[in-house]
């Protein structure tokens, strides 16, 4: 007899209350180089609207992204009309072929689209137009995020998304969590610009936000900023010196 086809991996991805009104949500991957590695991202709801922040990644990222739909709509009572991006990697994208099957426009910057088509990525639809250090707004319900792009860092596209209601900033891969020392994956790092980039979104955020999401470990306070300034300059000291 043939041998049985093995199972599907198994999708998951976790959501949990984060602040009123914002959802963190949850997922793991088992790599070559970190071993078994933490991706958060969020889920907004306010009235008959979520928005989306990054898709599951684990080892079958569509699937957790449909499941996590499901279950978002259930939990916050508000099915995700919209979801953003905050760089080309697939810790951030890689269930976005799930949004197009669903119909839910999932927005990047320019600069991510382009990336994404150099990878063999479908391009998104919805892409947030213009260049250089900018701000575009998503509205979720009668609410909304900002989108930050203040240089590269982890990448060159790297963007963070900010929640005024809730004062919570999704730092993403640009910000590195407090249990790390290590600047994490910098294969496709802008090591030279990456501390001062930090800096940008600490002065414009530092001071409106309580909570701060690394993608790859506990979300902690405003501090992770500067903790990431440090570990940055101080793993550019380290690889210049040698």
């Amino acid at each position: 007899e043939p041998e049985p086809l093995p199972a599907p991996p198994a999708a998951t991805a976790t959501l949990e209350p984060l602040r009123p009104g914002v959802w963190i949500h949850t997922s793991y991957r088992d790599t070559d180089g970190f071993g078994r590695v933490l991706s958060n991202g969020l889920v907004v709801a306010s009235g008959s609207e979520a928005l989306l922040i990054n898709t599951p990644w684990d080892a079958n990222p569509d699937s957790s992204t449909t499941l996590l739909l499901q279950e978002a709509e259930s939990v916050t009572g508000a099915p995700v009309r919209r979801a953003v991006g905050t760089h080309f990697h697939d810790d951030s994208v890689g269930g976005f072929t799930a949004l197009r099957q669903a119909g839910i426009p999932a927005y990047v910057t320019a600069l991510t689209a382009g990336l994404m088509e150099e990878l063999g990525l479908v391009r998104p639809d919805s892409v947030l137009a213009g260049e250089g250090e900018q701000v575009w707004t998503l509205r979720y319900g009668d609410l909304e995020v900002e989108v930050f792009y203040a240089g590269g860092g982890h990448t060159a596209d790297n963007v963070v998304v900010y929640i005024p209601d809730a004062r919570v900033l999704f730092g993403g891969c640009l910000i590195r969590p407090g249990e790390s020392d290590s600047p994490g994956n910098t294969a496709d790092a802008v090591l030279e610009a990456w501390a001062q980039t930090v800096a940008r979104v600490r002065d414009r955020y530092g001071d409106r936000v309580d909570v701060v999401v690394p993608t790859h470990g506990a979300p902690a306070g405003p501090e992770l900023l500067d903790h990431t300034i440090r570990v940055v300059e101080a793993y550019r000291n380290r690889t210049d010196g040698s």
